[in-house]
């Protein structure tokens, strides 16, 4: 018995009615015929994922009513199953395992109905657990743009911009998907419409380095995803948004939110969401400039009130005078957890803050000035992440023998260091990262775990100068503390690893069943990415 190693493999399932002296299976509902086909869909790099699957289980699991299993053997062509009963408003996880038993490809529908007289195609996005995939590359390499979870089976990719070595600069007003768990699951984003114009600037429609926020908090406008600022291309500030857009996943639509601006435009900012879903925090990034100075640090954070639609502006602390390249996380149900970055102190010279504040639901700032609140190692270009019991792990970033006159054109190391915030003080995690790294991306897994993708070595000065992106990734395991590296043995100076190319400031975003997807960023010709790829998470466990 063979399955075949083709990009794709039709699985049918079928009831039929059966005559009782036929031979065959009998229907379990007497007079039900339906067809109903799962096709899976394979990461370019995993064409050959049913080679070693000798069984096929698929695990149903209606909406009522309990669970159960179906295991069908390989047999020349595929695989089929006859006689069965209708299925209703279930989810159907598909299981390959090998001659031993093991699973090496797996994969799930969403809620779907095989009725009496149906006939459906529905495919299925399958991959090798616990592995990196590679999926279809954008159709335009870009960055700076953002990777948001729309909560109806797609990951939503917002704007960005296309850097190239022909000087091309430009930013994108494109919004593009990419369904992970729809029943037309695929491994190619697809565009879906277009962010409107930057406000007041006429037909300017890039934005680079903008946020986008899924509202979770139960408002009128829950489920849709808050976008602010970003600039019109790359690498400048002159013409930056101050506007603000709702995007409803319900229809491809942006809705612009009226009576908001914020006064000089937010570019490379941070957008977290609070504990509880009722507003958003932005902070850092730089405000729109003239052509007199490229840059100018960003002196003010900003609240947005989601059921009321409003904005406000907060007021930092004597302890944290700018949040300029920062980094945030939502901290247990406190607010956000803001910490570090950088601030002028002359046109030759900034600093990098130990700072830490919390702005809290409504707004206020609580400054965090005791002794355990500040960075054990003051840092900018880090990344912030939340864990499953409500601390924050803070990985990576550049640092300085010196935090307090640093160089505008000065050579800084990343740090392996990472540190995690319990409410009261930070602490050193019992392991460092594998490697040190800063403009990297960071992602909460759905099983608790973080996933921390990409940055750079070194840099020098603010912005990515520099040729030292990495191609690794590692997991973060909370309680043993641990960082595993992928793929093994990856380095600083590895061409490939567990993506396709080294990359500073990429974006990722969860899937929250299946893993991760990371994409875009510069490489270390400062070009632009295409690429996309996938880290497959464990088959989830039963309850």
């Amino acid at each position: 018995m063979r399955v075949p190693s083709t990009t794709w493999l039709a699985l049918s399932l079928a009831a039929a009615c059966t005559g009782g002296d036929s031979g065959a299976p009998q229907d379990t509902a007497t007079g039900i015929q339906y067809r109903l086909q799962l096709q899976p869909v394979m990461p370019q790099d995993q064409r050959d994922l049913f080679a070693d699957v000798a069984t096929l289980v698929l695990h149903v699991a209606p909406a009522e009513g309990e669970p159960y299993d179906i295991s069908l053997d390989a047999i020349d062509g595929g695989f089929g199953a006859e006689a069965l009963d209708e299925i209703t408003d279930a989810t159907i996880t598909l299981e390959g395992l090998d001659a031993g038993g093991a699973v090496v490809a797996w994969g799930q529908t969403p809620p779907l109905s095989a009725l009496d007289g149906d006939e459906d195609l529905v495919t299925v996005l399958m991959a090798r657990p616990e592995s990196m995939a590679r999926l279809s590359d954008l159709s335009v390499p870009t960055v700076g743009g953002v990777l948001v979870w729309a909560g109806d089976g797609r990951l939503l990719l917002f704007g960005g911009g296309n850097q190239g070595a022909d000087g091309n600069r430009s930013g994108s007003d494109a919004v593009w998907a990419l369904s992970t768990g729809t029943r037309s699951s695929g491994t190619s984003f697809e565009w879906v419409g277009a962010l409107p114009p930057i406000d007041g600037v006429g037909d300017v429609t890039g934005r680079v380095g903008l946020s986008a926020t899924r509202l979770t908090g139960a408002t009128p406008d829950e489920g849709k995803i808050f976008i602010v600022g970003g600039g019109a291309d790359v690498g400048g500030t002159d013409v930056v948004a101050h506007d603000a857009v709702l995007w409803d996943p319900q229809t491809d639509t942006a809705e612009s939110v009226e009576g908001l601006d914020i006064r000089s435009g937010l570019f490379l900012h941070k957008a977290v969401e609070m504990p509880g879903g009722e507003g958003v925090a932005l902070i850092g990034g730089f405000p729109e400039t003239d052509s007199e100075r490229l840059y100018l640090f960003g002196s003010t954070a900003w609240y947005y009130d989601a059921a009321a639609r409003d904005l406000s502006t907060v007021r930092l602390s004597g302890a944290q005078s700018a949040y300029t390249l920062a980094a945030g996380a939502a901290l247990m149900s406190e607010g956000v957890l803001v910490c570090g970055g950088v601030d002028l102190v002359d046109d030759a010279h900034y600093l990098i803050s130990p700072g830490c504040d919390i702005i809290e639901p409504g707004g206020e700032l609580r400054a965090l000035e005791g002794g355990g609140d500040q960075l054990v190692e003051p840092v900018f270009h880090h990344e912030m992440t939340r864990l499953p019991s409500g601390e924050v792990l803070l990985t990576g970033g550049l640092s300085a023998a010196d935090p307090t006159l640093v160089g505008t054109s000065d050579s800084l190391d990343a740090t392996s260091g990472a540190w995690i915030y319990d409410g009261d003080s930070w602490r050193e995690t019992l392991n460092p990262m594998n490697l040190p790294r800063a403009m990297h991306s960071s992602v909460l897994l759905a099983d608790g775990r973080v996933l921390i993708f990409g940055g750079v070595s070194r840099n020098r000065s603010v912005f990515w100068s520099g040729t030292s992106a990495m191609p690794c990734a590692e997991i973060f395991t909370p309680g043993a503390e641990t960082f595993t590296l992928l793929p093994e043995g990856c380095s600083a100076q590895s061409p490939t690893g567990a993506l396709p190319q080294p990359a500073a400031w990429p974006t990722a975003a969860v899937d929250p069943l299946r893993g991760a997807v990371v994409l875009g960023g510069i490489d270390d010709n400062g070009d632009s990415i295409a690429s996309v790829s996938m880290y497959f998470a464990p088959l989830p466990l039963r309850d």
